[in-house]
């Protein structure tokens, strides 16, 4: 490959990934848009002025220029405005990727233990979560919010450490915490073929809640039916599958996603997940 084709191919690629230098990119064009419509129209005003007509008509006709100048200034600003509006509310298009401890992504499983009705992780550093997602649409997601749910688990966190890594508690029961969030500002937005980790935090004791019955309670509305197979909150009649629920959020945008975690008990599965998820989905 000569080095003119990997440069352009190496300013296209810092052109989608720069926000900053896209918006410079489309700075300039404005300006020098108006630019050459006002020299134009001056031009050919001055021309126009210089001509052999009478003086009328070189009036009319310097009132026509301008009277087309504005008008064309108008419509370029309407398409400006158009388009910064369409940039303002665009929504991206974000996949996630889970893992719990030593797990495969969006493969959540514990070594666990039976403990009075209970079923623990055995393992602390099997209950370090880590979550990420990636922007593959063409808008940003700006400032983004998230919001981690249990249903049918709690756990004893460490709440200076999570505070420490930005994580606070959101909802605790008398015995456990089941919903935690983290709050992004501007300089976490995730822009077009961006990946955001999230700050990796631990659920400490993590254990299910006997007699959970598979109810949804979190402070979302149940998801509606996936486009493609992925865990979902059983029926009545069905095993109540423990699961953990990851909320995404800007001032335009929410995404709701949920897995379902698998406690491992003596080498048994007790909540076999019934689909195989991708790593991003």
């Amino acid at each position: 490959m000569d080095e003119g084709k990997e440069f352009r191919i190496g300013l296209i690629g810092r052109i989608r990934r720069d926000f900053g230098l896209r918006l410079r990119i489309v700075s300039y064009a404005v300006w020098i848009a108006i630019a050459v419509i006002v020299v134009a129209t001056v031009v050919t005003s001055v021309l126009v002025w210089q001509s052999s007509v009478m003086l009328s008509d070189r009036l009319a006709g310097i009132g026509a220029i301008f009277a087309g100048m504005t008008l064309l200034l108008a419509v370029f600003a309407a398409v400006v405005t158009y388009l910064a509006f369409s940039v303002s509310i665009g929504l991206p298009v974000l996949n996630l990727q889970v893992r719990l401890g030593r797990s495969h992504p969006n493969r959540l499983a514990v070594r666990a233990e039976d403990r009075n009705g209970r079923l623990e992780a055995e393992d602390p550093a099997q209950a370090a979560v880590a979550i990420c997602f990636r922007n593959d649409g063409n808008y940003a997601a700006r400032a983004p919010a998230v919001i981690v749910q249990l249903e049918g688990m709690e756990f004893e966190a460490d709440v200076p450490g999570l505070n420490a890594a930005g994580w606070t508690v959101n909802e605790r029961s008398e015995t456990g915490i089941r919903v935690v969030q983290w709050e992004g500002d501007t300089a976490n937005s995730v822009y077009k073929d961006m990946v955001r980790e999230l700050p990796v935090f631990s659920l400490t004791g993590l254990r299910t809640i006997p007699g959970w019955k598979g109810s949804w309670k979190g402070p979302f509305p149940r998801p509606r039916p996936p486009k493609f197979p992925r865990p979902r909150p059983p029926e009545p009649d069905e095993l109540a599958y423990p699961f953990i629920v990851v909320s995404i959020s800007t001032d335009i945008f929410r995404r709701v996603a949920w897995q379902s975690v698998d406690f491992v008990v003596n080498g048994e599965s007790r909540f076999p997940p019934k689909e195989k998820l991708p790593e991003w989905f």
